[in-house]
Order: C-alpha cells, then structure tokens, then sequence
C-alpha cells in the first residue's frame, strides 16, 4: 500500500504560540507486503540475470553460472542468521579453504533505514565459494522456520530445485616479470579454470642474442571445474641455463573480456640478484649470487635505451661499467644523458625504458628501470621517516627478495637474507636501526647487505 507522510501549516511548538506554516511532503513509501520467497536470481554463460520462479521444474530451468553466485530474493528484509537457521540446501553449502563455516561467505542485509518502494526485493547472496559447480541442488525453506525483520513467518513453504552450470573458462596471471633463479627446478605459471591448452608465442634472449620468434602449445592438465596452476614452461622456452623471454598466449575456449596485457609475460632466469639505485649525479649497480648471497665480480654491466619487444638485439649503450670484488659498479647518473622524464616513468609493453643488462660468461640479468621493478627507500611501506631517524638509517641495507621466486611447488619461496661485506663499509659509532624489507608487497626479512651513500634516487631489484 502507498503512503505519504506530509506536513501542514498550523503546527504549534511549546516553545512560542507561533505556528507553523510549512507546507510539504516529508516522504512517501509503500507498505511492507507479506513475507514471502520470491526465487532464485543468478547468471547464465552469456552473464545476463534471468529469474527462476518456485514452482519451475528443472527440466525447464536455466543453469546458474557459479561465478555469479546464486542470490535468493524476498519480499522483506531477512537475516543471515534467520536464512542459516531455515534453509536446508542439499546438498549443503562447501567451506572452501581455511573457512571452517560457509555462511562467514553468506551476504544478507536487512535495511531498515530506508522506505520500501513497490515490487523491491531483498537479497540473500551465496557465492561461489560455497556453491559446487555442475551440481543439482534442492533448496527448502520451511513457513515456521524463518521470519523477516518484522518477526513474520514465511507466508508458504518453499520446496525447489535449481542447478549450477561448469565455471566459466578463466584464467589469471599473476607474475607477469617472474625471475627465476638458475639451476633450480621452478617455473612460472598461471592459473586456469576450464581451459584446454594455450598457445604462447614467445622470444627468447641470451648471452650471445636474440633468438627467432617462436610458438609452443602448452596443455592446462587438471581437474574441471577449480582452479589450477599451469606451468608455463619458461626453462624449456629460452633453453640455456640463463637468459630471457617475452611473449603472450590465446588460450582455447577464448576467455571474454581479456586485454592483451592479460597474457604478456616478461620472464628471465639467472643467478644474478641486481640492485640499482638510479641517481642524478652517478648510479649504483650492485650484483650478487641469489643462491649463496656473495658479491659478484667481473659481471659487464650495460644501461640501456630499449623497448621489450627489441630487447636483446645489443642496442649501443648509454654507459658501461664493469663490477668490483665488492659486486658494485657505478655508472653516470641521469644527468649525464638527456632524458625524458617518461623513461623512468614508462608503463606499458611498447613504451621505451631504461634497462640494466648484466652479463658474466654465459650468465645473463636484464632490469627494466620502471615501476614493476621499483622498491621504495623508505621501506615496504613507504613510511615517512621522520628527519631525527634519516641518518640512522640513510646507510640501511637496500636489499631483500622479490616477488617472483617459486619453488618447485609453485609456491613463494622462502626469502634469503643478504650477506654481509657489501660495497662501502658500515658506518661508525651508533648501530643503525633494523628497517623493513624494501621489497614492495614482499613481507620477506632482510638482511644487513652492504651500505653506500648516495645522491637520492629511485631504487630498483631484480632477483629471487
């Protein structure tokens, strides 16, 4: 039913004999109807909403896509409690991961605060996470055993089915500039759902050059219907002991609504971790062993001026530098070339940036100097660091692990702390303050490498 609330002139105060003499409508809304199940509101393949009405055999019905989660609508508002005190799902609702209770994932509000208008509904969404996929379900909802906000029982029982259809084929990368370290069996991967194969076109980069374009079919082996972790076969792509890849793949079914950046890849393997600190006046590059963490010297290192897809064709570099026994070299800083500020700043697959080429024998790093590989110098969180506490910690380590290092799980492997006996000495006198990983979004330790004062400037990793 329709109602309005409205104010009239005339209305007296206790605080004065003057009436008042507004004139208006305060609100308008519609009763509450009878509560009552109204059905079942999900997605078909296509992710259009469609409505199943009680009553509906399955014969006849669409099945629900589960990653649109399946939503139960009512003609009132209804707790989530009232819902898990009433509804009897068979099969039940699935705890997933460490959730020891499905209903934690159970979205229903009851508001209140706000008017009831005509044919409105009120949801109860369950997830995907507590839905099994391909399943038929039969929901009940007793008239006793749930009542509304109000405290009024359901109008009718409510006895239906419905189904839930296969997921719908995903994936998602979630390295795009996996570092893999050299001699060890890992790989990169990304994560599938329902995907036959993919086909990755790709080239490959080493100490001695580019390789020709090249393809390779990789098969996404695993059960349907959850997702999976599909090795992209990195090693096997460059085929050296160290070098670099970039490339993309098209997965088979096609996956909707992916850009090409979905599917790019910049991937390298080496036994390198590399530090840059790109200053104004000069520039550090400090190269050491991932697997026992000692400096690297002898290690030719090249700045360069180049874009990933012409990488690894020996662009003449901007400056050359050859590392010390203390695994430092140092090159000219950004004033001494004439440079865009976008260099440093670059984004994008085809954008020209700045890369660090290291190379030892055979051995072989590349570090784009750009946001994917930037750390911040004030630490994983990029705390301000208040001026009393600056030359404590000015001569802290700018070491750590980045992302990218998997065991041959697939798993993050466990951060290394970084050796002592780095480039430049410690410092005298009072010892600095531990300060956090500078690894950004790695919580790995760190440990105390070697310190060298410089100009400020942008601090970059590649490693682990």
């Amino acid at each position: 039913t329709a109602a309005a609330l409205h104010v009239e002139p005339g209305v007296a105060t206790p605080l004065g004999k003057e009436t008042g003499v507004e004139a208006r409508s305060i609100a308008s809304f519609h009763t509450f109807p009878d509560f009552r199940f109204l059905g079942i509101e999900c997605q078909d393949k296509r992710e259009k909403t469609f409505l199943i009405s009680p009553g509906t055999p399955l014969a006849s019905q669409q099945r629900c896509l589960p990653s649109g989660g399946v939503t139960l609508l009512f003609s009132a508002p209804v707790s989530r409690d009232e819902i898990q005190k009433g509804l009897q799902l068979t099969p039940p609702l699935v705890a997933k991961g460490t959730e020891a209770d499905p209903w934690e994932r159970v979205i229903a509000d009851a508001p209140l605060s706000e008017p009831h208008t005509r044919k409105k509904t009120y949801p109860v969404f369950l997830p995907e996470e507590v839905l099994e996929a391909h399943t038929n379900y039969r929901l009940q909802l007793p008239a006793s055993s749930l009542a509304d906000a109000f405290g009024r029982p359901l109008a009718s029982a409510v006895d239906m089915p419905f189904a839930t259809d296969h997921r719908a084929p995903d994936y998602a990368l979630m390295k795009r500039t996996p570092v893999l370290e050299k001699g060890l069996d890992t790989d990169a991967h990304l994560w599938a759902v329902n995907l036959d194969q993919l086909q990755v076109s790709y080239e490959t980069w080493t100490a001695q050059g580019k390789n020709p374009p090249a393809t390779r079919t990789v098969k996404a082996v695993g059960p349907r219907n959850v997702s999976i972790p599909v090795p992209l076969g990195i090693r096997e792509m460059i085929g050296t002991e160290s070098g670099g890849v970039t490339g993309r793949f098209t997965s088979k079914p096609a996956v909707p609504g992916k850009s090409p950046e979905d599917s790019w890849f910049f991937a390298q393997v080496t036994p390198f971790q590399v530090h840059v600190k790109l200053s104004h006046y000069n520039s550090l590059v400090w190269v050491t062993d991932l697997r026992t963490g000692n400096p690297v010297p002898g290690v030719d290192v090249q700045l360069l001026k180049d874009t990933f897809q012409e990488l690894g064709k020996k662009a003449a570099p901007l400056a050359a530098a050859r590392t010390g026994d203390d695994g430092a070299a140092e090159l000219p800083g950004t004033s001494t070339f004439d440079l865009e500020p976008q260099m440093v700043w670059a984004d994008g697959r085809e954008a020209p940036c700045l890369f660090v080429r290291c190379q030892k024998g055979g051995d072989m790093a590349v570090m784009p100097l750009r946001y994917d590989f930037e750390v911040s110098s004030e630490g994983a969180n990029r705390e301000y660091i208040p001026e009393s506490l600056r030359p404590l910690l000015r001569a802290g380590p700018l070491c750590g692990t980045a992302p990218g290092r998997l065991d041959p799980a697939g798993k993050q492997a466990r951060p290394r702390a970084c050796r002592r006996g780095g480039p430049g000495r410690e410092p005298r006198g009072r010892r600095p303050r531990p300060v956090p990983n500078p690894v950004q979004g790695d919580p790995g330790r760190a440990g105390e490498g070697g310190r060298r004062r410089l100009p400020g400037g942008i601090p970059a990793h590649l490693g682990g």
